[in-house]
């Protein structure tokens, strides 16, 4: 007797663990009016805000962040521009560099915690910022606070 079936439900499933992401959004701030459901009107209209940044790595295989640049812009108009950096990447000398390098060009200089926290989080995402960047998923990554095993969700 000849087996018709296709080849694919020949072949066993492998069962592999699934990593998800998930849009959550922000708690409403006290005094502020609750977010608009889903589904109650127009759609919100972009934001006049754009954050543009890029990051650079250690070169070994972790990919580790070092440095990164941004600018802060609403509209045409330059509202921030800086560096950030992860202290722990640095020897004291590149530090002082990184830090007369900034000064020199006005850049304002945080840490990558001080730019997650007051950039990214207190001023993007609060603002629905528009966020751009070349490789937008890597360097993002780079910013991740924390994880967890797919067998601990």
């Amino acid at each position: 007797m000849t087996d018709n079936r296709p080849l694919m439900s020949k072949v066993p499933a492998d069962h592999l663990p699934i990593a998800i992401r998930a849009f959550a959004p922000p708690p409403p701030k006290p005094g502020a009016e609750p977010l608009r459901k889903r589904g109650s009107g127009k759609p919100t209209p972009p934001s006049d805000w754009t954050l543009v940044f890029d990051t650079e790595t250690t070169v070994d295989a972790a990919q580790r962040l070092r440095v990164g640049a941004y600018q802060f812009r609403k509209g045409d108009q330059l509202d921030e521009a800086g560096l950030f950096y992860d202290p722990g990447a640095f020897t004291a000398a590149e530090l002082e560099t990184l830090r007369r390098v900034a000064g020199e060009s006005g850049l304002t200089l945080r840490t990558a915690a001080e730019f997650i926290d007051q950039v990214l989080y207190d001023r993007a995402y609060d603002l629905r910022a528009s966020i751009v960047g070349f490789n937008l998923p890597f360097d993002i990554s780079r910013l991740a606070i924390s994880t967890v095993p797919p067998a601990a969700r």
